[in-house]
């Protein structure tokens, strides 16, 4: 549809009589059906099984302990910042945690 002919019908419409509580139900109705329509597709999928940055990392710690964020951040395809922040999650969570000295640090899983 052009503009011009979506003009045309907005003017149409607004030389219209309204009935404001027939307006209302009408409008409480569609909304209801479209919101809820809406809400279902977009809600359903994000929360079902999605295999998250986290469990890709803890996947990677337990095949390899010493594993560096880089190598995540290459395995995840997100940036190492991305990464940091994930880990930080799971240490908070106490699901992992680092252990040794700087040059012979590696992650440990916590169960």
């Amino acid at each position: 549809m052009r503009s011009s002919e979506i003009m045309v019908l907005f003017k149409g419409l607004a030389n219209e009589p309204r009935d404001g509580a027939a307006n209302g139900a009408v409008n409480g109705a569609v909304n209801g059906t479209v919101n809820g329509a809406v809400s279902g597709p977009v809600n359903g999928p994000v929360n079902g099984p999605v295999k998250s940055t986290e469990q890709i990392i803890l996947n990677a710690i337990s095949n390899n302990p010493r594993i560096t964020k880089v190598e995540l951040a290459k395995i995840t395809g997100k940036g190492r910042t991305t990464i940091t922040r994930e880990m930080k999650k799971l240490v908070s969570a106490g699901v992992i945690e680092r252990v040794g000295s700087d040059k012979t640090d590696h992650w440990e899983l916590i169960e």
